[in-house]
């Protein structure tokens, strides 16, 4: 078949051509050349078949048929996303201020050792705990109705926790500062793919992404400078103006699709309690387990009865998810191709090998090298700004090419590679050394926050980009919290084996809790080498384990497959138009086109789709 190009007609996808096209196939416009092939005959749209006898894909497997026309808001966007960020960057930092200043916070508020723990992870685990609710919950209810109390959640957590008087309160406060900042990372990036198209998208969330990395680091620093110039309680204090600014920017400027309302009856029909009971349950006790591993063991009691309690809830509701008539928290067909699933795999093990470098990085300066715990974080500065750097250049090379998987193959090459290298960081490593060798993996490792949410957001259907954002960072929060514990296993195990038995036992109980701040301060200077180059070497373990984790990540990258970020998008009539204010829903044939449909090969017509 020949095409011509004089008069094509366009089809959206999913659509077959009108009857025109069918009697004068000549005038059907050929597809763009630059649509990947996939010679194997896998995962084609309709079973398109052209000459050369190659099968070609245009939106991957049927899962996407579904997807007639989407609707999208008009907004500001300049100042939505300005407001996004902002929230993202109060909801990630607080995870890490406290870090400098719960020295002072636990001297202030007489606190105990496993409050001292606590007060950090209490916030980290009511935020993961609630991801997969928040996605469903958005569906049902609103976008609005679920961010806009996640952020006002979070200030008044914020203001209880400042003006705690107790450790036990500090610690309330701060799990239900981490409800609040688990809502905002999740609906955050739910609401930035309500807003903008799927080729739009890596744009504008390349910047949350590299406010999200630029937060982790700067919230030590800025937690130490507020302990030195003001008070700790500063920390929290300042969440309230600037919360304040984003919500009333949000309020007045975030326009998103009419909603149909639903009754509390429908509510109830709806959503998935079983679901949100087992899997909350589920991913709460993992997280704590996990967490609990780190500061113990593995074989600790505790530990073990947590992690099995965990799997079994989260098993069964996962077994709920299959077979639920609700609205499933995590579609089914999320885990049902290879290439959700394995994004959702890389997610995680990219997040660990992120965390794991920016949590023990600074152990390695702190201990080895007897920095400050302020200098350190500035040590870690270049690596972190060169992770937020590359992120943001990722997000438009993204919407420019269109293509996601060879970010993937690059970025965790690139870390695998770097914590490679990190292996030569010893001792006797000079400043360049220290500096410069963890930034390639800060590099790779940058550009992987976007591309695995669009890889899930263009393989599955619009209907389910909700809940596949709540799985992404479902994901993204285990990575975490498991690649802390397994460092922190590897790390305190090889210590306990291998440090000097000579050492008093102060030093060791000391150096086994954690604090290595007393190692540079060691009298005797044949016994703090020998303690710095255990130190050391218990670290080249943590980074040889996340080595193969993260070139675990970059082998499994090659068996993604590639869909296409073309969709027809519709724009609503009015900026005017909110969230909830009509009865039922606006139909999508009342909508002016927003994009330009994706010419359909004639040959499209009739076939079949293959799961991939």
């Amino acid at each position: 078949m020949t095409a011509s190009t004089d008069n094509p007609i366009e089809v959206e996808p999913g659509s077959p051509p009108p009857p025109s096209a069918l009697l004068d196939p000549e005038r059907i416009s050929p597809r763009p050349e630059d649509e990947p092939m996939d010679k194997k005959g896998m995962d084609e749209p309709f079973g398109v078949v052209r000459e050369e006898k190659t099968r070609r894909r245009d939106h991957g497997a049927r899962m996407r048929e579904e997807d007639e026309g989407i609707e999208l808001p008009k907004n500001k966007m300049y100042l939505v996303i300005t407001a996004l960020a902002l929230t993202t960057f109060l909801a990630a930092v607080d995870s890490t201020i406290i870090t400098t200043a719960l020295p002072t916070i636990s001297a202030d508020l007489k606190g105990t050792g496993s409050d001292y723990s606590w007060v950090g992870v209490s916030y980290l685990l009511s935020s993961s705990a609630l991801t997969p609710a928040w996605g469903q919950l958005s569906d049902v209810v609103g976008r609005k109705q679920v961010y806009f109390p996640s952020i006002i959640v979070f200030l008044i957590a914020s203001a209880l926790a400042g003006a705690a008087t107790s450790m036990p309160f500090l610690i309330g406060a701060r799990a239900l500062q981490g409800i609040g900042g688990g809502g905002i990372m999740t609906m955050t990036s739910i609401i930035l793919s309500d807003c903008v198209t799927l080729e739009q998208r890596p744009t504008y969330s390349s910047a949350i992404g590299g406010v999200w990395a630029l937060a982790t680091i700067v919230g030590p620093l800025l937690g130490g400078l507020l302990v030195d110039k003001a008070s700790w309680r500063w920390a929290f204090f300042l969440n309230l103006p600037l919360g304040f600014v984003a919500l009333v920017m949000l309020y007045f400027c975030l326009k998103l699709n009419p909603r149909k309302k639903i009754t509390l009856r429908e509510f109830a029909d709806r959503f998935d309690f079983v679901g949100v009971l087992f899997l909350t349950a589920g991913s709460g006790t993992l997280l704590a387990g996990f967490s609990l591993a780190a500061d113990r063991s593995w074989s600790d009691k505790t530990t073990i009865a947590l992690l099995v309690v965990g799997v079994v809830c989260f098993s069964i509701g996962m077994i709920n998810e299959g077979y639920t008539k609700r609205t499933p928290l995590f579609p089914p067909r999320l885990f049902r191709t290879r290439t959700t699933t394995l994004t959702l795999a890389i997610t995680t093990l990219h997040s660990l090998g992120y965390l794991s470098l920016s949590f023990y990085l600074p152990t390695y300066y702190q201990g080895v090298h007897g920095r400050s715990a302020m200098i350190s974080g500035l040590q870690l500065l270049p690596t972190i700004t060169g992770c937020s750097l590359m992120t943001l250049a990722v997000g438009p090379l993204m919407t420019r090419l269109k293509v996601a998987r060879p970010f993937m193959w690059i970025g965790l090459g690139l870390g695998t590679l770097g914590f490679g290298l990190m292996l030569l960081l010893d001792p006797n490593s000079g400043l360049a050394n220290q500096e410069g060798l963890p930034i390639l993996a800060g590099l790779g490792l940058g550009m992987l926050f976007q591309p695995p949410l669009i890889v899930l957001q263009s393989a599955l259907p619009m209907k389910d980009m909700a809940s596949t954002t709540s799985a992404y960072q479902l994901c993204r929060s285990l990575g975490s919290t498991i690649g802390v514990s397994i460092g922190g296993t590897i790390l305190f195990s090889h210590l306990r084996k291998e440090l000097p038995t000579d050492l008093p036992p102060s030093i060791i109980s000391t150096i086994l809790r954690g604090d290595f701040a007393g190692i540079v301060e060691m009298e005797d200077e044949l016994m703090r080498r020998e303690v710095r180059r255990v130190l050391s070497d218990a670290l080249s373990q943590v980074w040889i384990v996340v080595c193969a984790l993260v070139g675990a990540a970059f082998v499994m990258s090659f068996f993604l497959r590639h869909y296409s970020m073309s969709r027809r998008y519709i724009t609503s009539p009015s900026p005017t138009v909110e969230e909830d204010e009509v009865e039922g829903e606006l139909p999508l044939s009342s909508l002016p086109l927003h994009t330009s449909p994706v010419p359909v090969d004639p040959a499209s017509v009739g076939g079949q789709r293959k799961d991939s």
